[in-house]
């Protein structure tokens, strides 16, 4: 199967199970980090952001009064964050770490989504 994926993500992987209901509304490629963000079609509120990071990246994950679980993505150990409406899923896969927020996305979608993250380049 294929999907798209932006021309100007210069990351590495890329979730290929994207809700029908969002459209891609920014890319932020960097050095180390690249990170996408997609927004609710009908209301344009952003719903969903991915990022790719190599070990040259800090990353903190907001857990405060949050719900939190381990999960498995990909045979890989992670943490999912629930914070009100938001998710934070975080994994890594040995050499890149990964991070998906998801705002008013249900837990299994936002899984869905995570489990989806496939190598594209």
């Amino acid at each position: 199967a294929s999907f798209d994926v932006p021309s100007e993500w210069n990351g590495t992987y890329y979730p290929s199970s994207i809700p029908e209901t969002l459209t891609l509304y920014a890319v932020h490629p960097g050095t180390g980090y690249h990170s996408v963000d997609y927004v609710n079609r009908d209301t344009g509120e952003n719903q969903m952001n991915f990022a790719e990071f190599d070990d040259s990246t800090e990353m903190n994950i907001d857990t405060e009064n949050a719900e939190i679980q381990n999960v498995v993505i990909n045979g890989n150990a992670g943490l999912l964050s629930i914070k009100k409406d938001q998710m934070i899923v975080c994994w890594g896969d040995g050499k890149e770490g990964f991070v998906l927020i998801t705002k008013k996305i249900d837990r299994d979608t936002t899984l869905t989504i995570a489990e989806s993250v496939t190598r594209v380049r």
